[in-house]
């Protein structure tokens, strides 16, 4: 290896004998030019103006500019020979952070090299013994072969690929670009090396993250591939090469139209030129049918550093399915349609265009706004916005009226890859028939609660979720509280008295087992008042059978029964005045008639007519006692 001072000896710069001739006469003419004219003058005593005619003026100033142009010339080429050499020795072995070699042509032995250089190899600053580069580094990826030097042109560069450094620890790997050129009349290789060690290492990183996205890839059941700008594959994954019946490695290098005649003449051409002429991701559906195929793709084309990349799902069996779909859909008797984007009819099933009275020429093909402009104003307007905005599937109720058009509908409405899918079921007969119903409810709400007699109905949860102001009333009564009209109750709290609640949560119990039941349920109110309610309560059933909750009616009876006590008082007075009758009254009697008739029988001086007169008295008075217990039963009401 040579010494430091022979490369420092480079920076010094020296003329050439030629440069320097050239230079010295280049002056001379400078001189010769401007001073002839002035001795000429002066010797031969003449004006000076006669010695500047335009001819001889002209003549001075050819020389004088090939004596300019030869001595500008001469001194740029000195002060480049002088910049460079400056400047290949400071930047290269003297500034340059990066290690160069200065290398015998078309050798690896090093013949300089800078400190850098020598820090990387481990040599010690004053090293001057000849060395082999191949002995230290190795080409990388390593193939096990010495490493060969790319000799460039002369002033050009040439890349000699990655190496390593033998037995490095830190796995370093540095790009080498060699130089060749004239520095002192001596051609000289430069050998620089640049540290990649970091882009070398992303790059192993990202072809690692690569390989596990094809692993990914592989086990995708959609074609994926990447291609040149020329269309030949690259990479594809199992399920594309499968496609075609081969393996990936049978279609690397293969390009794209061998596998697939004329699908050039179909949208994949143009759709993937537009990739790479434009740099922008497509999205088409497309029929192909040629070698055997009968398929429909759905095709994803996006641009990749080396060419473009396109993901192919197979839509066929999909496609088959839809319009089995559409023959289903055109036997149901809900309407049904497909909308685009922008809200133009794409299909259309047979029973929404019979009840819209169009035909599919007048409805397929329109925009739907245009043709009912004042659905913009219903709930048709927002919800579609919402399913094609926010991808979210909607179910509503719409009352629509146009012309000869009137519609009430429950619409689901969802996302589709075209745009929107909607299901109209008609509802028209279901809300007559509901607003009949709402019709006779409030009818019924109206009488119920225009009776004096409580109504309500109780859940089998026990709650009441129905009740008319005769029954708010009553409760108001009884809790001596006000009471929400529109809240629901329990039907047990806590203030009704003990007695009437075991009477009522046996008797709810057991109509919850199908049984109608009469009740009598006496009343103390909070005022003190009595009151008796005849109550009536009847099962209400539901579809299989069961038992939804009780309908109860309720009747104040209380006069009723007051005068049926009544009745019964005075029955029972009637009873005991004819016991008194027959009893108190007809004993007496009986005897004195049989007293009587012994009067006939017996004189007046007759012991025994006197005996007769006595008992006939004992009678009489018990007949009058008999009489005033009548009297008094009789008047005691």
């Amino acid at each position: 290896m040579k010494t430091k001072a022979t490369a420092g000896s480079w920076a010094k710069g020296s003329l050439e004998a030629p440069t320097t001739s050239l230079v010295a006469f280049g002056g001379f003419g400078l001189l010769c030019t401007l001073v002839a004219p002035l001795v000429h003058a002066y010797l031969a005593d003449e004006p000076l103006g006669e010695f500047f005619q335009p001819s001889i003026v002209a003549v001075d100033l050819a020389m004088l500019g090939v004596g300019l142009w030869l001595l500008f010339t001469h001194l740029g080429q000195l002060h480049q020979k002088l910049s460079n050499a400056y400047a290949f020795h400071t930047v290269l072995f003297e500034k340059s952070p990066a290690p160069f070699f200065i290398l015998e042509k078309e050798t690896c032995s090093v013949v300089d090299a800078n400190e850098s250089a020598l820090g990387l190899l481990g040599l010690p600053p004053d090293f001057t013994g000849p060395i082999d580069l191949c002995d230290y580094f190795e080409p990388w990826p390593n193939n096990s072969q010495k490493a060969m030097l790319n000799i460039p042109e002369p002033g050009s560069l040439a890349d000699q690929g990655l190496f390593t450094l033998k037995g490095d620890k830190d796995k370093r790997y540095f790009r080498a670009r060699a130089l060749r050129q004239m520095v002192q009349q001596q051609e000289v290789l430069v050998l620089g090396f640049i540290d990649e060690t970091e882009r070398v290492l992303a790059q192993e990183s990202l072809q690692t993250y690569q390989d596990s996205l094809w692993t990914v890839r592989d086990n995708l059941t959609d074609f994926w591939a990447t291609y040149d700008k020329d269309y030949n594959c690259i990479r594809i994954n199992k399920a594309g090469a499968a496609f075609v019946g081969l393996k990936p490695e049978d279609l690397a290098g293969k390009n794209l139209w061998e596998f697939f005649p004329g699908a050039k003449e179909l949208s994949f051409y143009p759709m993937y030129r537009k990739v790479l002429e434009e740099g922008i991701s497509v999205s088409f559906e497309e029929r192909y049918q040629a070698a055997g195929f009968d398929l429909t793709l759905s095709v994803f084309a996006f641009p990749s550093p080396e060419g473009f990349t396109a993901v192919v799902r197979n839509l066929t069996e999909d496609r088959k399915n839809l319009r089995r779909l559409q023959q289903t859909q055109d036997n149901m008797s809900d309407g049904w349609i497909m909308l685009s984007h922008d809200f133009t009819v794409l299909r259309a099933n047979k029973a929404i265009l019979e009840r819209l009275q169009l035909s599919k020429e007048q409805f397929v093909g329109q925009h739907l706004w245009d043709l009912y402009p004042d659905a913009k104003q219903t709930k048709y307007w927002t919800e579609y916005h919402r399913v094609l905005q926010e991808g979210v599937s909607v179910q509503f109720e719409e009352f629509y009226q146009q012309d000869h058009l009137t519609l009430w509908a429950r619409i689901t409405a969802m996302p589709v890859p075209e745009g929107l899918s909607a299901f109209i079921h008609d509802i028209t007969e279901e809300k007559l028939q509901e607003q009949k119903a709402k019709e006779a409810q409030e009818q019924l709400n109206a009488m119920l609660s225009s009776t004096p007699d409580p109504v309500w109905y109780l859940k089998n949860d026990y709650s009441i979720p129905y009740f008319n102001n005769a029954f708010i009333t009553l409760r108001e009564r009884l809790a001596d509280a006000k009471i929400v009209p529109d809240a629901p109750m329990e039907a047990l709290p806590d203030w009704v008295p003990q007695d009437v609640k075991s009477v009522l949560s046996a008797a709810y119990a057991q109509v919850f087992e199908g049984q109608a039941l009469d009740l009598d349920v006496p009343l103390r109110f909070s005022d003190g008042q009595e009151a008796q309610y005849e109550v009536r309560l009847v099962p209400i059933f539901g579809a299989e059978g069961t038992v939804l909750g009780v309908g109860c009616f309720g009747r104040d009876v209380t006069l009723r029964r007051q005068a049926e006590h009544r009745l019964v008082a005075q029955n029972e007075q009637l009873r005991r005045i004819a016991w008194y009758q027959s009893h108190e009254v007809r004993g007496p009697v009986a005897s004195i008639l049989g007293l009587i008739s012994l009067f006939g029988s017996t004189a007046p001086d007759d012991p025994f007519h006197a005996e007769l007169l006595k008992h006939l008295q004992i009678m009489a008075e018990k007949l009058d006692g008999a009489v005033r217990k009548v009297v008094e039963e009789a008047t005691a009401a």
